[in-house]
């Protein structure tokens, strides 16, 4: 949808050559070359006119048994490419794609978004990492951006709060919270006709004046517009997303046998039979523990923005146990059945099976695992709790957002300034403290199994 994009017009839009839309799933098909004749490249009109009147010839002498017989291959083939076409994509919804470690899950309609443009892709990328909530529904528990600076090896993590406020002033979001917009994307203005969302500068009374047809409101892309946010209030382009629903994450905790944690006090997780008490120091938790650990204890915008902190070891835990194992294995014995189970991770889907993503994924895990810990460092958004119509928001501080984007988000692109956010502030009554910690002040031995039932 390179064509789908809003105009020049829009403040908000202030990515110039900095980010560049989704491109084409497929490359143009190229033409292929003529070949040549056998006589140094000519052709004898002459022998080729003969050629063609012998062929005629001999094609006018073919008995009717023979004809008839051409005739019905030609229906029954014709039949088999149209149960085909139409048998088989019923049939693979139905029992997959044949190949033992296919990935089939469907995805949110992914509209499209702003990736890296291409003249750096080569040397940087950016991702989405979260948790949502109890469901789909529901708030997410954690948000952060990822940029991997491939050519200095090194990955900078800024977590947002979900309760950050978004600047919403021309209606862009249905909702005033980040960690709300998954749950609750905003409807589109749609031209059937063009196939493309369309805005304001071609809206006229209720048509597209492009081409004059009716307009429709579409339900909006959940991934689309969260990853807008990203676009337009950070200036920050996007070229994958991996959102952990509760599910997903519990899955992939017990797939690789529990994870070490460092608790700072001792904590009882767990309801009934399944209660149970751990003290304080190195534990081995499982996945419904783990889920529980990163979702508890805590109240209020500031007592959650402590906690995403306080649980960023979880992380750093899950990365170091995946990154132990190889891409093929990693795909084979965690990932490929956490994403054929009932909540699979978010991932933005180049096809009808997700084999590529989710390989892709494993790949990308495996490389950066080779890197020194110390080159992974997470980041709090900088900015405080305030309040704006009586309801509770983290508010970043725009110019210390940007100078922490410009400083560790955006090691190739052109220069980022406040005037390229279009987030909102609220106050500043404090300076912000991003929290800076790498892995290596957070790695914990991962050496404590727990069986999978």
């Amino acid at each position: 949808m390179a064509d789908n994009k809003k105009p020049s017009s829009d403040k908000r839009v202030s990515l110039s050559s900095r980010v560049s839309k989704t491109p084409a799933k497929h490359p143009a098909a190229k033409t292929a070359p003529a070949k040549r004749g056998s006589n140094g490249g000519s052709v004898n009109l002459t022998q080729h006119t003969a050629k063609k009147a012998a062929a005629h010839q001999a094609k006018s002498k073919k008995p009717v048994g023979k004809i008839i017989m051409w005739s019905l291959m030609t229906v029954f083939l014709a039949l088999c490419v149209v149960l085909f076409i139409v048998v088989y994509p019923l049939l693979k919804d139905m029992f997959g794609s044949g190949d033992p470690n296919a990935v089939h899950v469907p995805d949110e309609d992914v509209i499209g978004f702003t990736q890296t443009p291409s003249d750096i892709s080569d040397k940087v990328s950016y991702y989405l990492v979260g948790l949502f909530g109890e469901d789909l529904t529901t708030q997410m528990e954690s948000l952060a951006l990822v940029c991997y600076d491939k050519d200095a090896g090194k990955v900078n993590i800024m977590e947002v709060p979900t309760d950050t406020i978004l600047s919403n002033n021309d209606g862009h979001w249905a909702v005033r919270k980040i960690g709300n917009v998954w749950s609750n994307p905003k409807s589109i203005t749609w031209c059937d006709n063009c196939k493309k969302q369309v805005f304001a500068p071609e809206i006229g009374d209720n048509t597209h004046s492009v081409c004059g047809s009716v307009l429709t409101a579409k339900e909006g892309s959940a991934p689309t517009n969260l990853i807008e946010a990203f676009n337009y209030e950070y200036s920050m382009p996007i070229d994958n997303y991996y959102l952990f629903q509760q599910g997903s994450l519990k899955e992939t905790v017990e797939f690789l046998g529990g994870l070490d944690i460092k608790l700072e006090k001792s904590i009882t997780l767990g309801t009934g039979d399944d209660k149970k008490h751990f003290e304080a120091g190195v534990q081995t938790l499982g996945g419904a523990q783990v889920v529980e650990y990163m979702t508890c204890d805590k109240t209020g915008v500031a007592d959650k923005v402590n906690h995403q902190i306080a649980r960023r070891q979880v992380w750093v835990a899950l990365f170091q146990r995946l990154a132990a194992l190889d891409a093929d294995t990693m795909y084979k014995e965690v990932l490929y059945p956490v994403m054929n189970w009932d909540n699979p991770i978010k991932m933005h889907r180049l096809s009808d099976y997700m084999e590529t993503d989710t390989k892709e994924l494993c790949q990308l895990i495996a490389e950066l695992g080779k890197l020194p810990k110390e080159n992974f460092t997470f980041y709090m958004m900088p900015g405080e709790a305030a309040k704006s119509g009586g309801v509770s928001y983290y508010t970043g501080h725009k110019s210390e957002v940007a100078a922490l984007l410009q400083q560790a988000f955006n090691p190739y692109g052109d220069p980022l300034t406040e005037a390229n956010l279009t987030m909102e502030e609220i106050t500043k009554t404090k300076n912000g403290d991003s929290k800076q910690q790498t892995f290596a002040q957070l790695t914990v031995e991962q050496t404590g199994i727990i069986a999978n039932d």
